[in-house]
């Protein structure tokens, strides 16, 4: 919605709220023998009515994207079913290597939000061309912060100013830890299958891995990840936006946050300040 559709927030947030009330309701639910808990065919149809709404082309490729536009460059991740090695990023730009098929940016949006077991994966591929299977990045990708400082070097070049790099999460899970099994759970052990599911998903790595990357480079990395309340709503729990944004506001008040965010609006202010080149990000150890 912000970087295709050119939305700001408050639009993007607003369509959120519909689109959400109409996937994740009582009546959109699958038979219990259909792939997914949810209809993805209804957020296919919201998604195309939204693009019809904006008026900015159908397809992920921006046709105003081009060398000299002071529009942003955006993707969005998924994960190819088939082979998870690296996830396949849909793009708004043309890239020089590693280029995904021009899909329709409802489809890109079904890929990058197929959360196993909540939406069937979908099928993507050039036109007239065999199409390949994707479920969302969450698998693996679900922080791509590192994902980006590799395809920002691919597209601006090593040599290119590193401003900062602003990472926001979806709220702090907790600690990943694994208690001890009892009988039943050496019987049925759902306890590691809910502990390599968080493994799989954990965002705090990467983030941990950037923090200490960018040590020596202060005022370069900032990441912004509400620590109480937030990480235990689900994808499905819409209506619970309400107690998202008070654990949010009380994030914001923090002193060190708000210190950080100041930080980052003098930084998008004075462009030319940046210290860090893109190659550098990869040797600050």
């Amino acid at each position: 919605m912000l970087g295709r559709l050119r939305m700001d927030t408050s639009q993007a947030l607003k369509a959120y709220d519909t689109i959400a009330g109409s996937v994740f309701c009582k009546e959109n639910k699958n038979w219990k023998t259909q792939d997914g808990l949810f209809n993805a065919t209804t957020l296919q149809n919201r998604v195309e009515e939204l693009v019809a709404l904006r008026k900015r082309g159908e397809y992920m490729l921006d046709d105003t994207d081009n060398s000299s536009s002071d529009l942003g460059k955006a993707f969005v991740a998924a994960m190819p079913a088939h082979n998870m090695t690296h996830p396949r990023l849909f793009r708004t730009y043309l890239a020089r290597k590693n280029a995904s098929a021009n899909c329709k940016i409802w489809e890109a949006a079904r890929a990058t939000t197929a959360a196993v077991t909540f939406f069937e994966r979908i099928a993507i591929g050039q036109e007239g061309g065999a199409g390949e299977e994707f479920i969302d990045a969450g698998i693996k990708c679900n922080n791509p912060a590192i994902r980006l400082l590799t395809e920002a070097q691919a597209v601006f070049g090593g040599d290119r100013a590193l401003n900062c790099l602003v990472s926001i999460g979806t709220g702090h899970p907790g600690v990943i830890s694994l208690s001890k099994p009892d009988t039943f759970q050496n019987l049925l052990p759902t306890n590691v299958i809910d502990v390599l599911k968080k493994i799989a998903t954990d965002c705090e790595g990467t983030a941990h891995e950037l923090s200490e990357r960018f040590e020596n480079a202060p005022g370069s990395y900032f990441r912004f990840n509400v620590t109480h309340g937030a990480g235990s709503i689900s994808l499905e729990e819409w209506k619970r936006m309400g107690e998202v944004e008070t654990h949010t506001r009380a994030y914001l008040e923090e002193t060190a946050v708000q210190a950080s965010i100041d930080a980052v609006v003098q930084l998008l202010c004075r462009p030319g300040d940046s210290r860090v080149i893109l190659a550098d990000a990869y040797n600050l150890w």
